[in-house]
């Protein structure tokens, strides 16, 4: 997983890798800093918002048995926020897409 903006929540040499013993592991440098046990294998992995969100450590992640979760990814351990069963029968979720529906600033009309 790698930030747009650089050095991803001010780690710059952090590593984030969606692993096949249902566990998420944040690497930071060359050694595993912590890991994150989920309950199925995780298959895709998106930063959230496309830069980790509000505090650019915020992880959107899918497994194999159809979840799709958020993780905070902080820097000495990894919470859980959420994860929602969705309405596929079993199937894996593949590939994690964020679609911002807020208008931009530029159409409101300012007094």
């Amino acid at each position: 997983l790698i930030s747009s903006a650089g050095a991803w929540s001010g780690r710059p040499f952090t590593s984030v890798v969606a692993c096949a013993d249902a566990t998420i592991r944040v690497i930071e440098g060359s050694s595993i800093a912590y890991e994150v046990h989920l309950n199925s294998v995780p298959i895709a992995l998106y930063l959230f918002m496309g830069d980790g969100g509000h505090t650019k450590q915020l992880v959107l992640y899918g497994t194999r048995d159809g979840k799709l979760g958020l993780i905070d990814l902080k820097p000495k351990e990894g919470e859980i926020k959420w994860e929602l069963r969705t309405s596929s029968s079993g199937g894996a979720l593949l590939r994690v897409y964020v679609v911002i529906f807020a208008p931009p600033l530029s159409q409101f009309a300012w007094k």
